[in-house]
């Protein structure tokens, strides 16, 4: 019986080295998309609901041109939006469950 259990905990160390390094790609990728700059402090949005769609007006305050993507939970995200300075667009969308959680830079 202890032979059966240490021959266990051999395959069991193997199987968690091993799920290691199949996480190892997944870690990478969010350390890349962590290096896209920043959307800037200046960009504004205001999230709201219409019957049958909702949503999510991008504000660019800032004294230069910005690309942002509006996240969308439970739905597409936007389109890469371009922005010049005081310029605002509308992305809409649809979703019973869809909401709006943040920009990101494209």
């Amino acid at each position: 019986m202890r032979k059966l259990s240490r021959r266990s905990i051999t395959i069991a160390a193997a199987l968690a080295m091993a799920g290691s390094l199949v996480a190892a790609p997944a870690n990478a990728e969010v350390a890349d998309s962590g290096t896209a700059a920043a959307v800037p402090k200046c960009v504004h949005t205001q999230a709201g609901k219409r019957p049958g769609w909702q949503y999510v007006d991008v504000i660019n305050e800032c004294n230069r041109n910005v690309r942002v993507i509006a996240k969308i939970a439970n739905a597409q995200d936007s389109r890469c939006m371009s922005l010049r300075p005081g310029q605002k667009k509308v992305d809409r969308f649809r979703g019973d469950n869809a909401r709006f959680i943040g920009l990101k830079a494209c």
